[in-house]
């Protein structure tokens, strides 16, 4: 968040390609790190088994509500210090993404073969085939 990144729901090497885009702002959900439904200590222990490396991970037990409630997005918006229209949220399920929109966080949606795809009427900022095509996204916008 913030100057702080991470990816949800990454293999290492997705991680590696999306963390490598320096100066990009993301706050992350669906999967081990970022926002997410699982405890601290149980997101913690993912994390350390997966080897991925997390600058902050937010649990939904802060917030005391569960996703898509904007006290769940707001933890990230708190915790980065920055106003909403400056975080990414990226996941790959599109309600997720509605949940943050409302807060009026950015939206990126990453294709998986278990999400949740977007429909007609979703408008979110970017829309990537993997985590890889969106760290090539971010770097077009950032060199624009």
């Amino acid at each position: 968040m913030s100057a702080r990144r991470g990816l949800a729901g990454a293999v290492v090497g997705d991680v590696d390609a999306v963390a490598a885009q320096a100066g990009h702002a993301v706050a992350a959900a669906a999967g081990p790190g970022g926002v997410d439904e699982r405890s601290r200590t149980a997101l913690l222990g993912l994390n350390a088994h997966a080897g991925l490396r997390w600058h902050q991970a937010l649990s939904v037990e802060e917030a005391r509500t569960y996703k898509p409630d904007p006290a769940v997005y707001q933890l990230a918006v708190t915790g980065s210090g920055r106003p909403p229209e400056r975080l990414l949220m990226v996941a790959a399920h599109a309600w997720d993404l509605r949940g943050a929109q409302r807060l009026g966080l950015r939206t990126a949606y990453v294709a998986r073969p278990v999400g949740d795809p977007p429909a007609a009427s979703d408008r979110f900022d970017l829309h990537a085939d993997g985590l890889a095509d969106l760290a090539e996204q971010l770097d077009e916008l950032q060199g624009a």
